[in-house]
């Protein structure tokens, strides 16, 4: 077996410790006033007492437009392909709702970032974060991932000066993980990569309202490109496991990822898109099931090609996240644990994407 292999064995094992509290190491890497918050909430798989699951739902036009103004009746819900009734529905945003319960989480991913591109990126979010003497839109927090932990402000301002000064402090250096085991050590970097996405995600679930997670890099490593085999079924398991957790824990504490590439494309660039497909069995799961860029489709989110406009692609998350829509229906009954149900939200209008789950685990 190599090590690749019995390194990823090893995180799926931990992972749902991972995601019941923070790992003790990790944890120290924040600052010390995040040093006693709580774990992130166990969440379970079942509908709340209502009886109903609730999804986020944001609706863009060609142009990339968020759209204000649409009501119940401008969306039709599919579970599995079969409409089912909205049992209720709110629109925040816009006309309907001035305040702005959405907190942004930037995170800059100098794990998997080449460090010619970490510098480019820190360059356009100082000036993102300095412009109009740093006057945010709504609070915004940041996060720094490096092979030294997780450093940056985590706790959510309107003030970006703070931001890009916290930016400015952060001390990133070359990266410093291990290439002796797969691919650049690509098992390493999909290990931590994985880790801090919920040390961010358990920070994050302890704020009201929909929180949106920013994440710029260029994606986790997709270790089925790296020389892993299928995986025995015992592991098959562990992945789905893994992937059922991390779906209920976004969906239920109403976090969305979205995902922008920074640097030049390359032939993986858009290797996730093979893995978009939901996993309805253990045997159907595999590793590249939890990457980056597919976790941000399946929670709703937007992944942004490679390209140098950074701070255009945040300033399209920030309006994007301003304007969504909150619907919630009663989910048939599951005929067995972690049964998948797809997800799909229609608008009435042509011309108009949604953006929202692509699916949801039932239970019993």
């Amino acid at each position: 077996m190599s090590q690749v292999y019995r390194n990823f064995c090893f995180l799926l094992v931990c992972l749902p410790l991972l995601l019941i509290a923070p790992p003790a190491a990790a944890q120290s890497t924040l600052p010390p006033s995040q040093s006693g918050s709580a774990p992130l909430p166990a969440s379970s798989t079942a509908p709340s007492n209502s009886g109903r699951l609730t999804i986020d739902v944001s609706v863009i036009d060609a142009k990339g437009a968020p759209v204000p103004g649409l009501t119940q009746s401008d969306f039709t819900l599919l579970d599995d392909r079969k409409p089912v009734p909205i049992a209720s529905f709110q629109a925040f945003g816009g006309a309907q709702s001035p305040a702005r319960p959405d907190e942004v989480a930037v995170v800059l991913d100098a794990v998997n970032l080449e460090f010619r591109y970490v510098g480019y990126a820190r360059q356009q979010l100082d000036k993102f974060f300095r412009a109009n003497e740093g006057r945010l839109s709504q609070p915004m927090s940041l996060f720094v991932t490096s092979d030294r932990g997780v450093t940056g402000l985590p706790q959510p301002t309107a003030n970006g000066v703070a931001i890009a000064d916290a930016l400015d402090s952060a001390q990133i250096g070359l990266r410093f993980v291990g290439r002796s085991a797969g691919l650049y050590g690509a098992d390493e970097r999909f290990e931590m990569s994985l880790r801090m996405f919920m040390q961010i995600a358990q920070t994050l679930a302890q704020q009201p309202g929909r929180k949106l997670i920013v994440w710029i890099g260029p994606g986790w490593p997709l270790l089925n490109f790296v020389g892993l085999n299928a995986p025995s079924p015992q592991t098959a398991q562990q992945y789905f496991d893994a992937i059922v957790r991390i779906s209920t824990v976004m969906r239920q504490n109403h976090i969305t990822l979205d995902s922008i590439s920074a640097g030049f494309p390359n032939a993986l660039t858009f290797e996730y898109e093979s893995f978009l497909k939901g996993v309805k069995s253990p045997d159907q799961a595999n590793a590249g099931n939890l990457g980056e860029k597919v976790i941000a489709v399946e929670s709703g989110g937007i992944v942004f090609a490679p390209e140098f406009d950074l701070p255009g692609d945040l300033q399209r998350c920030i309006d994007d996240a301003s304007i969504f829509y909150r619907i919630s229906f009663v989910p048939p009954p599951a005929d067995k644990p972690d049964q998948y149900h797809s997800l799909e939200v229609r608008p009435a209008r042509r011309g108009l994407k949604v953006l929202a789950s692509t699916g949801y685990y039932g239970q019993p």
